[in-house]
């Protein structure tokens, strides 16, 4: 749930501006987007609400009654693991680690300047059969000019550094191709490039620390910012921004978590800010394109727009972010509650009807809304009818029916047919008319479907099915007391 009242310290539009991860699965289609991306993207909105919270009412509090000087480094990366176990819950929930802790071996990031799609490329590359050296040119040209803003030369030297790699001679299999890369990222690892290898492999990839190396680059950023943030005068806008730029770019340089390092760091420095009474601020700046000296002028831009009162909101958004979590949370509890109903079902025919084109659970309250009231609607229908058929699959549950359908009714002999769950009973023309008016008028039967047919004989047949069984058993048992009279006192 997300209370927006209770999160005072820090501006609420950091946690419902941002822009959430998206986690197709495989093969997903846009019905799955449905339920599954809402608790997928909700999830995110409630972490990064929590992250906030739990800077809010657990570090702010400490840093408020304690000194800087009394801040260690391990109280600082204690701070940070806690704020990613909050911040990164839902997206390590769909990675399948763990969120909180460093990265471990094997998990440590590679991120393709070009775009991740590239790497499927290059692995296509060595399964190609060359025989020439220009058909290996030739080949990566024709790569380079499917991504834009790639040098052609600074590809085909990446390549060719790439194929020293190799242990199988001819075409690779894709598996293969892959470990020729990774060997590739060993060799940067164990720094056996050259300085002009590292510079080739540095412009098509960017490669995170090795995992052994992270937790003592971790001692040593947090040492060095509790230094600096110590020293740091709160009154100079400019040094407080220059060191929040440089507390960024250290920590996402190391990049110590296996995804969400940016919440972690944006967390952190609006931490720092409030710890020098300064408001929170939005941080949204292009990767890879800047360097700590102007992320410290955007970030006094940031903050002298704060303290302007130019804060970022959006009323819209909010609403949005409060429902889909509401939503979510909704679809969530109908799940433990009624696990017969398929809620996944639910949001694929909501999609897959002509409500698609009015129903967007990602950018329309309104829509989300509607979306929640439908989904109520279903789970209501779905209850009682899981609560109809409990009461007919059993011989006492009929019997009760029968029972309660003979004291509303007025009449006796009621059939009562288990698996279609309804009640029926053959009746003179005349008779069938009094007790069918009688019937539907009765609060027990509003929602209950009357089917009146003539018979050969011309007898009627009366259906009820799609019963209130409880509201019709509680009348049942109204009439049944009520008959009885007034009980005697027999106590003298």
């Amino acid at each position: 749930m997300l209370d927006f009242e209770k999160l005072k310290e820090f501006n609420p539009a950091l946690v419902y501006m941002f822009q959430a991860e998206s986690s197709r699965p495989a093969g997903g289609t846009d019905a799955t987007e449905g339920i599954n991306h809402m608790h997928n993207v909700a999830g995110q909105y409630q972490d990064m609400y929590d992250a906030y919270m739990y800077a809010q009412e657990q570090v702010l509090p400490w840093l408020k009654t304690h000194d800087l000087a009394e801040l260690s480094s391990t109280k600082l990366i204690e701070w940070l693991q806690q704020i990613h176990g909050n911040i990164a819950k839902t997206l390590a929930k769909n990675n399948e680690v763990e969120a909180g802790r460093f990265i471990k071996v094997g998990e440590e990031i590679t991120s393709w300047h070009a775009g991740a799609t590239i790497l499927q490329h290059i692995k296509f590359y060595f399964t190609f059969p060359f025989t020439e050296e220009s058909h290996k040119k030739m080949a990566a040209a024709k790569i380079a000019g499917n991504f834009p803003g790639l040098n052609e030369s600074d590809f085909e030297n990446f390549l060719f550094l790439a194929a020293r790699y190799r242990t199988e001679p001819g075409p690779l299999t894709m598996d293969q191709a892959e470990q020729v890369l990774s060997r590739l990222i060993d060799a940067h690892d164990k720094k056996q490039l050259s300085n002009d290898e590292i510079n080739v492999v540095a412009k098509i990839v960017k490669i995170g620390m090795p995992a052994s190396m992270v937790p003592q680059a971790m001692n040593d950023f947090a040492r060095k910012i509790i230094g600096k943030w110590k020293s740091c005068n709160p009154d100079d806008l400019e040094a407080v921004s220059s060191l929040l730029g440089e507390t960024f770019d250290g920590l996402v340089d190391i990049h110590p978590f296996f995804n969400a390092n940016k919440r972690t760091t944006t967390c952190l420095i609006n931490i720092m800010l409030r710890s020098f009474n300064l408001p929170s601020i939005l941080l949204r700046i292009p990767d890879d394109k800047r360097t700590a000296d102007l992320l410290g002028e955007h970030i006094l831009r940031c903050i002298k727009d704060a303290q302007a009162g130019k804060q970022p909101s959006s009323e819209d958004k909010k609403q949005i972010a409060v429902l889909r979590v509401e939503c979510s949370d909704l679809a969530k509890k109908i799940t433990r509650d009624f696990p017969g109903f398929n809620v996944a079902k639910f949001s694929d025919d909501l999609f897959k009807n002509d409500a698609k084109k009015t129903v967007d659970l990602n950018n329309d309250s309104a829509c989300i809304a509607v979306a929640m009231e439908r989904l109520k609607e279903n789970v209501m229908h779905f209850g009682r009818k899981h609560r109809e058929l409990s009461v007919f699959s059993s011989e006492e549950g009929r019997n009760s029916i029968k029972l309660a359908v003979k004291q509303l009714s007025g009449v006796d002999e009621w059939a009562v047919m288990g698996k279609e769950a309804k009640a029926w009973r053959q009746f003179p023309q005349a008779e069938a008319n009094s007790v069918y008016k009688e019937l539907k008028a009765n609060p027990a039967f509003v929602a209950t479907k009357h089917k009146v047919t003539a018979s050969r004989d011309n007898s009627y047949v009366i259906q009820l099915q799609g019963i209130d069984v409880d509201a019709l058993l509680a009348q049942g048992q109204a009439i049944a007391t009520a008959s009885q009279g007034p009980q005697k006192n027999t106590n003298k």
